[in-house]
């Protein structure tokens, strides 16, 4: 949105990015594989296959709200929408070169946590790299207490949202 509306940015808050300009990252990998599950078995038996996967079982261990996130999405309103969005999701780029990231010239909050699976702290910390004015911003994963995630995701965008200059008289106008 900053690159292709600049115009209309006044400030960006980009919360736990999942991918970069390249498609199909690898902490994405398992969003085709669900969509096909979904086209072979239909919804419900592809939500228990993916319960029943080493995939799902491992991530309910060692970080369980990405494995609930994961689940929640076996719920929609068809099945093709459903398996539709899970093969187009990983595939979409929001830009195509690092180097257009210098282009956003407004002030923009980066907020990443660590032990995320699908939203790893490096993509963060390339996107606070590469944006002029941004400031990175790490949180307590969901892993660690959603209240507690939530609680400091809540306090860095007020802060941030404080800071940011005329934002406020900008948006009331």
């Amino acid at each position: 949105f900053c690159l292709k509306y600049p115009h209309r940015t006044y400030a960006a808050v980009l919360v736990r990015p999942a991918w970069l300009n390249e498609p199909a990252p690898p902490n994405l990998a398992m969003f085709p594989a669900i969509a096909g599950m979904i086209q072979e078995y239909g919804l419900q038996r592809a939500r228990q296959v993916f319960k029943d996967s080493n995939f799902y079982k491992v991530w309910q261990e060692q970080y369980a709200p990405a494995a609930d996130s994961m689940e929640a999405l076996f719920q929609g309103p068809s099945p093709e929408a459903i398996a539709a969005t899970f093969q187009a999701l990983p595939a979409s780029v929001p830009y195509q070169k690092a180097d257009e990231l210098t282009h956003v010239q407004v002030p923009a909050l980066i907020i990443g946590n660590r032990c995320d699976p699908i939203h790893p702290l490096e993509y963060a910390q390339a996107l606070a790299s590469a944006i002029p004015n941004a400031q990175l911003k790490e949180i307590p994963s969901k892993a660690q207490g959603v209240e507690v995630h939530t609680a400091a995701f809540r306090h860095h965008l007020r802060e941030f949202l404080a800071s940011a200059g005329n934002l406020t008289e900008t948006w009331s106008a």
